[in-house]
């Protein structure tokens, strides 16, 4: 079975594709900048307080401004080709020759600001290089970019439910649309589909779906309709015929005459069969099929059929058993008797047809579990796919290639109109048709 994915979860795949490609690379701008701002202001207050510290410093006598915590100080007095250092923290970063030559640098995990005052009434330059652990900045910016995932990650998961949601919403009214779908037959009457009332092209699918099951209904009337008609038309001049012929049949002496009007005889009969199945077709498909129960013996319903068949039997060489079990329940049975005749024809008529020439074909009558069960055997070497759907309508299997495959499933339909239960079995290469009433 084909495993379909929901338009809905296609949906919700294709809006986190759209949203990857859209806001990821909007927030690595968005990072880019807001880590560029932070560095900057972290560049700006050291410069500030580089430039609050050197406002304090004082040469005569030498008095060196405290640092805040966490800030280290590089004070130099001279010139640009030589200096003087005047102060330097303990821990200040090694970097002599590039605090000359910047005014701002990082040197390991600091950021290093450098502010120069000139002194009056001297070419020497006063020089403060600030540095500040930039670890801060650092894990401000790691959190930064957690915050960024985390808030990709929930909007993204937020946003595609809500997509799915919304989808499954919007498309309840196809749902509908499928599900009533499913349960469409080809019966008398075509149930249609839901019309939703959105306005939209889900209302037109429906109204559009809904034509389509009009004009397939009004078909199929006109086919039933077909088959009623034909049938009618045909059965007086089949009638005629067969009278004809038979009457022919006792008046010629000649035997090569003879075989020529059994033979067409024959013919006629297995053409009437055809027009009553047209027949019972139509009534069934448009569900007129009435039934004239009676107390019928089965057992008579049985020869009946035989003797509809019999021209069959002798040509393929049949021999027919029957084993009728001695109840008189089995004698009487409430059915309509035209049409169990037809169904116990049919049933006799495919064993004997798809029966290897010369072979026999069982039948037997008999009760089981309070039922009475009507068994039709014949040998059948050939295995059958999905036996059971030879009961469906025009549907034959490749090894049951001849006629309109519709026999089993008017014996199937009529059986079913009495209650009653058709199976079907294939096994130790014998085919059986059992009917259960």
């Amino acid at each position: 079975m084909t495993r379909y994915i929901s338009i809905a979860s296609k949906t919700a795949f294709l809006f986190i594709a759209v949203f990857a490609i859209i806001i990821l690379p909007v927030n690595y701008i968005i990072y880019q900048r807001v880590s560029k701002l932070l560095t900057e202001a972290d560049s700006k207050e050291l410069l500030a307080e580089g430039e609050k510290l050197i406002s304090e410093v004082k040469l005569n006598p030498t008095t060196i401004p405290l640092p805040p915590s966490g800030y280290l100080l590089n004070i130099r007095l001279g010139s640009d080709l030589s200096s003087d250092v005047l102060f330097l923290s303990p821990a200040f970063p090694t970097a002599t020759e590039e605090l000359l030559y910047a005014n701002e640098i990082e040197i390991d995990t600091f950021r290093i600001v450098t502010v120069n005052r000139p002194l009056e009434y001297s070419e020497a330059v006063l020089s403060l290089s600030v540095a500040r652990s930039n670890q801060r900045l650092q894990a401000s910016l790691a959190q930064l970019k957690v915050y960024l995932f985390l808030a990709n990650a929930v909007s993204i998961l937020l946003a595609v439910l809500l997509v799915y949601i919304v989808t499954r919403y919007t498309l309840r009214p196809i749902q509908k649309i499928i599900q009533a779908a499913q349960t469409i037959n080809a019966d008398k009457s075509i149930e249609r589909v839901p019309v939703s009332t959105s306005s939209d092209e889900t209302q037109l699918l429906s109204q559009t779906i809904n034509a389509m099951l009009a004009r397939i209904e009004h078909s199929l009337h006109q086919q039933t309709n077909f088959f009623a008609s034909a049938a009618h038309e045909l059965k007086t001049p089949l009638a005629v015929m067969q009278t004809e012929l038979s009457v022919s049949l006792l008046k010629t002496e000649d035997e090569s005459v003879k075989q020529l009007l059994q033979s067409q005889l024959n013919e006629v009969l297995r053409l009437d069969r055809v027009i009553q199945d047209f027949l019972l077709i139509s009534q069934l498909k448009s569900e007129t099929l009435q039934l004239k129960t009676t107390e019928v013996k089965l057992d008579e319903l049985i020869y009946s059929s035989l003797k509809r068949v019999r021209y069959l039997i002798k040509d393929r060489g049949i021999q027919i058993k029957i084993t009728i079990a001695e109840s008189d329940q089995l004698h009487l049975c409430l059915v309509d008797e035209d049409k169990f005749e037809t169904v116990i024809t049919n049933l006799i008529e495919n064993a004997v047809k798809y029966s290897p020439a010369k072979s026999t074909v069982t039948i037997r009558l008999y009760s089981e579990s309070g039922r009475i069960r009507l068994e039709v055997s014949n040998p059948f070497c050939q295995s059958i796919d999905n036996i059971e759907s030879l009961k469906d309508g025009f549907k034959k299997s490749n090894q049951l290639s001849t006629g309109l495959g519709m026999g089993l499933w008017i014996c199937d339909q009529i059986i079913t109109l009495h209650r009653g239960l058709l199976t079907l079995t294939h096994s130790d290469n014998t085919f059986i048709a059992r009917v259960s009433i």
